[in-house]
């Protein structure tokens, strides 16, 4: 398959997203999907995090006359926390839900926050998380108490606002805290899915996903390489890890595998792989109901942005 690859607008972010599907097709060591240069001449036409846009959608985008000419070849690939069902594709957050009435898959992200060395040392703890209090099912990691583990709450390297020096110390610590566990926990964040899954992948660590609507990427065996954790069984997370602890050997060997996946060698023709699927599902005429009231709310917190802006710079003058 012929891929061309592009952005749906000017946004910096997904320029980098673009640029970093460009690297990985040129380190790809499959063959069985090249870059096209050419958008005519492309089997199918993929946008880069096009929910990155804020005030447009890629049917009002700078690259419209894409969609407007080629509008079976446009595909998506999405990282976004929260996203907008625009187009058929990969969504990293997509919502289990949505696989029974969209042409979308589950997928990696291109780019993780922290590029995660692989672990040179023997874990010492059984467990580990790090990060905010970010939400109640967040807290309710934080609370649990485990001499064998280390929870601890610390401001994460991807947060908004987070200093350059904490930065640093965040990154040096988030990777310390992975590379001495034998599990490490991957609670969901704002979206379904969390860097860490594929940070902690990296390590060569095992990944405790707690994500009830979270979507695997496809085609590979997730029980051989992590461990799956309902969201309402956190309090009994002591107890499951300390039954697993005898197959985490096993465990880290599948991890591994589920690494070797994503890496650099290999993650250009795992997507296109999912980008083909995908390219064989019937498109809906509309989308669900339900898909649709998201993007309606989501494009009506977008338009008063301008409005929200203004009533905190008159409560912040005192008006």
């Amino acid at each position: 398959m012929r891929v061309h690859v592009t952005s749906a607008g000017s946004d910096p972010a997904t320029a980098l997203h673009c640029q970093r599907f460009h690297d990985l097709a040129a380190m790809d060591v499959h063959g069985r999907h090249q870059l096209e240069p050419d958008a005519e001449r492309a089997d199918a036409i993929v946008f880069a995090d096009v929910n990155l846009h804020r005030r447009t959608d890629p049917h009002g985008a700078p690259r419209a006359d894409l969609f407007r000419r080629f509008p079976e070849r446009c595909f998506s690939y999405e990282v976004g926390d929260v996203p907008m069902y625009t187009l058929p594709g990969v969504y990293v957050s997509a919502r289990r839900q949505w696989l029974t009435r969209l042409p979308v898959l589950g997928g990696p992200y291109i780019r993780t926050v922290t590029q995660m060395p692989p672990a040179s040392q023997e874990p010492s703890l059984l467990y580990s998380f790090r990060g905010s209090p970010s939400s109640r099912l967040r807290r309710r990691v934080l609370a649990l108490n485990d001499p064998r583990a280390k929870i601890e709450a610390g401001q994460g390297p991807w947060d908004p606002g987070t200093a350059a020096t904490e930065v640093a110390i965040g990154q040096v610590r988030h990777i310390d805290l992975i590379q001495r566990s034998k599990f490490v926990l991957c609670p969901r964040g704002q979206g379904p899915s969390s860097h860490r899954i594929f940070e902690t992948l990296a390590a060569g660590r095992v990944p405790v996903i707690i994500s009830d609507k979270w979507v695997p990427p496809p085609r590979l065996d997730w029980e051989r390489g992590s461990v799956r954790v309902a969201e309402r069984d956190i309090a009994r997370i002591p107890e499951i890890l300390a039954a697993t602890e005898a197959r985490w050997p096993e465990l880290a060997a599948g991890a591994s595998c589920l690494a070797h996946e994503f890496s650099d060698a290999h993650m250009w023709d795992h997507v296109m792989e999912s980008i083909a699927t995908v390219t064989a599902r019937p498109r809906p005429a509309r989308p669900p109901f339900s898909i649709r009231a998201l993007v309606l709310t989501r494009r009506t917190w977008l338009a008063a942005g301008p409005l929200r802006a203004r009533l905190r710079e008159r409560l912040q003058a005192g008006i």
